[in-house]
C-alpha cells in the first residue's frame, strides 16, 4: 500500500495576536468537568511552574466563550500581545468553577509565539 505524504514547508510561527485560539475537548471531558456550564479561567505563563501570569481570561470578561461541539475559544486581543510574546512558548490551561468550587482542568496547552517552529513538515 502506498503512503501519501505531504510536505508543507515555510511554517511560519502565530508572532501576532488579537487571534482566537480554538481548544476542543472530547465528549467524555466536556461531560466529566461540566464545562458546558459555570465560569472558565484561564492564565497563560512561560513556563507551567511560573508564578509570574502573562495574561489572565475567563468567562467572566469574555475572551473565553463556548460555541458548542465541545469547543472553548479565547479570544486574545492585541493588547495582550506584547506580554505574551516575550518568550518562545507560551502555556495556559482551565480552571472551571461552578458554585465556589473551582476544579482544574487536565489539559495544559504550549502554543509557540517566536519562530522556533518546524520549517518543513512531513504530513
Amino acid at each position: 500500500m502506498a503512503e501519501s505524504v505531504t510536505i508543507v514547508e515555510d511554517v511560519s510561527p502565530i508572532t501576532k495576536y488579537g487571534l482566537a485560539i480554538s481548544v476542543v475537548f472530547t465528549a467524555t471531558t466536556w461531560a466529566a468537568f461540566s464545562l458546558g456550564s459555570g465560569e472558565l479561567y484561564s492564565q497563560f505563563r512561560n513556563h507551567p511552574r511560573s508564578t509570574e501570569v502573562l495574561w489572565s481570561c475567563s468567562t467572566v470578561s469574555g475572551e473565553i466563550t463556548r460555541p458548542g461541539s465541545y469547543t472553548v475559544v479565547v479570544t486574545i486581543p492585541d493588547s495582550a500581545g506584547e506580554a505574551l510574546s516575550a518568550a518562545p512558548y507560551v502555556y495556559f490551561d482551565f480552571v472551571h468553577e461552578d458554585g465556589g468550587v473551582y476544579t482544574a482542568i487536565p489539559a495544559l496547552i504550549k502554543w509557540p509565539t517566536a519562530p522556533v517552529v518546524t520549517k518543513k513538515v512531513d504530513l
